[in-house]
């Protein structure tokens, strides 16, 4: 359906009075039909087609009322009528739509009144899912979600399909649930018979079920922990640290576990989904492993360890007596699965003479390395039993003990009795050994103890007198040792039997008699508190700065702690924080004991500028002000309007000046100075062209008169007016003193000519004209060689020249003359071994001097370049300057050689080195090449060497390896080249 909205607006430039809507009909949007607005408007006439009828469309996300016009977005049909004067009668505005929503129509009355009726067009059928759950655990079926139909004509039909759109119910319920993972769709039917079908909905489930795979590892040894599960999960929907996991025993008590804050001590894990859980006994072990879906895996574990086991053990003989031997042997375990390893513990091995007993034997086995104890008892077949009595000691300490014996049984009588210390009577307390001996010998010992009361004790708490000199204190006593009842005296104090109150410091006696008429005294010696001290610390005093705080630290000590307390400002601390002033600080103990002391706390004086003194300024010097400060804190600082920073500025220039002073604490004042500066200010010109100066006084602070005095560098008296000259170059003082109070200023003028070229030509080492000059002619010359003439013939070095004018002004220039340096070109052809051609062309340049220059070589010849038939060996050339300067050099025609001729090369078609190559030096139009073996045979030749050799003979034969003769003449009038060249193949 195509997006356009046609309005048949008919628009009157007017209404009538009473002018409105006097009909409308809505139709909403539907799978048939647009929707529309037909209004019938009463009285509308044309007059100047003015519109007067505008529609809008209600934007819900903005709020916002947008004009319809033709090419609006929400026009889908139809067509606009505007206001035209020939459309006489319309009556009605009518809008078609293919979009719901809420549309408003104005209409301008006759009074220009703006009167809107708004009307909403009901949406086409829509169809909205939420709701949508997936699958939590693989294989259920906990899937859901919720179709909405809107918008359409109720009531609703809903069709509920599968992903192969096989129909799985109708009705109007929109609500589905209980459904397993797959694809389903639904549609909807109004009673327009529109019906709209779902996009696909998918319901989801993880794509594994939660599974734990466990791998069991038992217990090596009877009562170990060291049994363990290996758990590999998978699965399910993991946590971002994987799965919460419970371990219990078969008491149901958690032994691991994993949730999200916690981990077990006893899990290992290298990642994730793998787990070792560790240190578990024997037994049956319950697991539950839960994803981040709930989802839960249940199994059941069980950690086996090795089955007991038990001696079997012979004895050889009987024990007749306690004291008799026999042998007890180990003769095998029951109950074991593997090999094992036993012996008694007292000597290693698996039989043991000994007496009646207990002993203990250890098992092992071999493959675990575990290790068992048991117990092995057996009694002799006589045991002589002893009955006694026993008086124990009357008081702690006492040496009044007894045994008696009141008969023996078993064994044979007669029997002998003996005891440790020899004595049955006037025991102390402690263990005694009894022995008896029948007549067969048979002997048993009996440990019998003599017991005794605990000392008596007191046990006194003592209260100490709650502050120091009070009579407050107490003490209480709880008797316990002896044997009760007690019998309680005090030989001081006031009170009750098991307690005394209303005590000072002090020693207080306390006898207690028992049952027994045991005598216990003891002197409890009651203490008081220290006397309260109050003592002040960390704290400045007097203060750095008026108006500064301090803490201050109360220091108690003595009394009972803690402390409490209470400053003049209302402090409760033990630390304050005050400034200057007195205070009082008052302390109380936790017994209500008190204690007070005062504090004085002084500061710095305020800070000011006590005094000045002032020195006025002077003709040739400043004035000279210093100030004396009072209060405050050191160091002062000091800031001058001049920049000095002590406490006096010396000097001061100006007409005015101040001083801002501070101390250490920042506390600043500051004062104002004025002065009288004597002034005087001159203007000093010279014209470099005439050499004249003078001076101009511009502005003073006196009438004068003046006077002026020109002196230069050795203080000779050269003017003494305002005008001075000529001057010769160099450094002038001018002096002007005020007569009427005898003040003078020097100015200081350095004068130079204007000599822009310099006075000398060094091209030529001669001095310029006089025009050229500073133009005081004539001029006289010396140079550092004597010479007094304008030109002076000079060679390289370091030189001046000085010329003086008519007035006697000297003007000195230094200068040097670079040496003349030669250089031969081509200079590579008079390299050893690289001449190609014995007619030569050469040539010499020259730098430094004084050019131009004469060539004078050793041939006799000045030509320059030279062609010059050269024998090897040394030549010279001289060059002298324009000043007859000369300078000369020497160099050396190499000779040609053997040498300078390769001796080896390997013609095996490698392309390297291939063939005999000599350099260009031999190589003329006549140069001759022979090569010979080593009897003499010549095997190649050639003139001018056009063809390298390529060990090859005439023939062109390969010649064997091996050393041969070469033989060169380069020309007819030398010497010609031997050597000997080897073959390589």
């Amino acid at each position: 359906m195509k997006r356009l909205i046609f309005f048949l607006l008919i628009c009157f430039s007017y209404f009538m009075s009473n002018s409105q809507i006097l009909t409308d009909t809505i139709r909403g949007v539907n799978c048939n039909y647009d929707g529309y607005i037909h209004t019938t408007i009463g009285g509308i006439f044309t007059n100047g087609g003015t519109n007067i009828t505008n529609w809008y469309y209600l934007d819900t996300l903005s709020g916002n009322w947008d004009p319809l016009v033709p090419s609006s977005n929400y026009i889908t049909s139809g067509q606009i009528a505007y206001n035209n004067p020939n459309l006489q009668g319309l009556s009605s505005d009518s809008l078609f739509t293919s979009l719901g929503g809420t549309f408003k129509l104005e209409i301008v009355n006759s009074g220009n009144i703006i009167e809107d009726t708004t009307w909403f067009i009901r949406y086409p059928l829509g169809l909205k899912l939420c709701c949508h759950v997936n699958i939590n655990c693989h294989g259920d079926s906990s899937g859901s979600f919720k179709a909405v139909g809107h918008s359409g004509k109720p009531p609703y039909t809903y069709f509920f399909y599968d992903s192969s759109f096989s129909l799985i119910s109708i009705g109007t319920d929109s609500i589905y649930d209980n459904l397993s993972s797959g694809k389903y769709y639904v549609s909807v039917l109004d009673e327009d018979s529109c019906l709209v079908t779902s996009p696909e909905i998918i319901i989801s489930q993880p794509s594994q079920p939660l599974y734990v795979k466990a791998e069991i590892k038992h217990v090596d040894c009877i009562g170990n922990n060291n049994g363990m599960i290996t758990l590999i999960q998978s699965g399910g929907k993991p946590y971002n640290y994987g799965y919460n996991l419970v371990l219990t025993d078969q008491n149901n008590d958690s032994v691991a576990f994993i949730n999200l804050t916690t981990i077990s001590n006893n899990i290992v894990s290298s990642s994730y989904d793998t787990i070792n859980i560790l240190n578990l006994y024997n037994g049956t072990y319950n697991l539950i492993v839960s994803d981040s879906n709930g989802c839960l895996f249940d199994s059941t574990f069980s950690i086996i360890e090795p089955g007991p086991y038990y001696p079997n053990i012979s004895q050889i003989g009987d024990a007749i007596c306690s004291d008799d031997s026999v042998l007890i042997i180990i003769d095998s375990i029951s109950g074991a699965t593997g090999p094992l390893q036993f012996s008694w513990l007292s000597n290693n091995n698996d039989s043991l003479f000994c007496s009646p007993n207990n002993y203990i034997l250890t098992v092992s086995d071999s493959i675990n390395n575990c290790l068992d104890t048991f117990y092995h008892n057996f009694q002799a077949l006589t045991n002589l039993n002893v009955l006694y009595s026993t008086t124990d000691v009357a008081c702690y300490g006492d040496t009044t003990g007894e045994i008696s014996i009141d008969s023996v049984t078993g064994g044979q009588s007669p029997y002998s009795f003996n005891i440790n210390g020899n004595s049955f009577l006037n025991l102390s307390s402690g263990f005694y050994s009894v022995s008896v001996q029948d007549s067969n010998n048979c002997f048993s010992v009996v440990n019998i103890e003599i017991k005794q009361n605990q000392p008596i004790q007191s046990n006194a708490i003592l209260y100490k007198p709650s502050c120091s000199g009070y009579t407050d204190g107490s003490i209480s006593i709880d008797v316990s040792g002896g044997s009760y009842p007690y019998s309680i005296n005090w030989t001081n104090g006031t009170g009750n039997v098991d307690s005394l109150y209303g005590l000072q410091k002090g020693i207080y006696d306390l006898q207690v008699i028992d049952s027994s008429g045991c005598i216990f005294n003891e002197q409890l010696i009651l203490d008081e508190p220290d006397s309260l001290i109050l003592t002040f610390t960390n704290y400045t005093n007097p203060l750095n700065c008026r108006g500064e705080l301090t803490s201050i630290d109360a220091i108690a000590a003595g009394g009972t702690p803690p402390y409490f307390y209470n400053w003049t400002n209302n402090d409760t601390t033990f630390q304050s924080i005050i400034g200057a002033g007195t205070y009082n600080c008052n302390i109380v103990d936790i017994k209500g004991c008190s204690i007070s002391s005062i504090v004085e706390i002084s500061e710095p004086n305020p800070f000011s500028i006590d005094s000045y003194t002032l020195d006025e300024p002077t003709c040739d010097f400043g004035a000279n002000v210093s100030v004396s400060l009072t209060g405050g804190t050191l160091p002062y600082n000091y800031s001058w309007s001049n920049g000095e920073t002590s406490s006096s500025a010396n000097n001061i220039q100006t007409n005015t000046a101040w001083v801002v002073v501070s101390d250490y604490c920042e506390s600043t004042d500051s004062i104002f100075f004025n002065f009288e500066q004597y002034e005087l200010e001159t203007s000093l010109y010279y014209d470099n062209i005439t050499h004249y100066a003078n001076i101009e006084i511009d502005f003073s602070s006196s009438l004068g008169p003046f006077t002026y005095s020109w002196n230069d560098i050795s203080s000779n008296l050269i003017s003494s007016n305002d005008q001075a000259g000529p001057l010769c170059e160099g450094t002038y003082f001018i002096t002007v003193t005020d007569m009427s109070n005898g003040c003078s200023f020097t100015d200081t003028l350095i004068a130079d000519f204007f000599i822009p070229n310099g006075i000398i030509d060094l091209s030529t080492t001669t001095v310029f004209s006089d025009f050229d000059l500073w133009g005081y002619p004539p001029y006289s010359y010396f140079w550092d060689d004597g010479s007094i003439n304008q030109h002076a013939d000079l060679c390289p070095g370091n030189h001046w020249v000085e010329v003086t004018d008519v007035n006697g002004c000297t003007v000195r220039e230094d200068f040097v003359i670079e040496e003349i340096e030669l250089t031969l070109s081509p200079f590579d052809l008079l390299i050893e071994c690289d001449i190609s051609n014995t007619d030569l062309e050469l040539e010499v340049t020259a730098e430094g001097g004084i050019p131009p220059y004469e060539i004078l070589w050793s041939d006799g010849t000045s030509a320059n370049p030279i062609s010059l038939g050269l024998s090897p060996g040394v030549q010279g050339v001289t060059i002298t300057d324009n000043n007859n300067c000369t300078v000369d050099t020497l160099f050396r025609i190499s000779a040609l050689t053997s040498e300078c001729i390769p001796n080896v090369f390997s013609p095996n078609n490698d392309q390297v080195n291939d063939t005999w190559v000599l350099e260009d030096s031999y190589l003329f139009l006549n140069s001759v090449v022979k090569i010979y073996n080593r009897y003499g045979k010549l095997v190649f030749e050639s003139n001018g060497y056009n063809k390298p050799w390529d060990g090859t003979n005439e023939d062109g034969v390969d010649l064997s390896a091996g050393c041969y003769f070469y033989f060169i003449e380069i020309e007819e009038d030398t010497d010609p080249i031997k050597g000997t060249v080897t073959i390589v193949r």
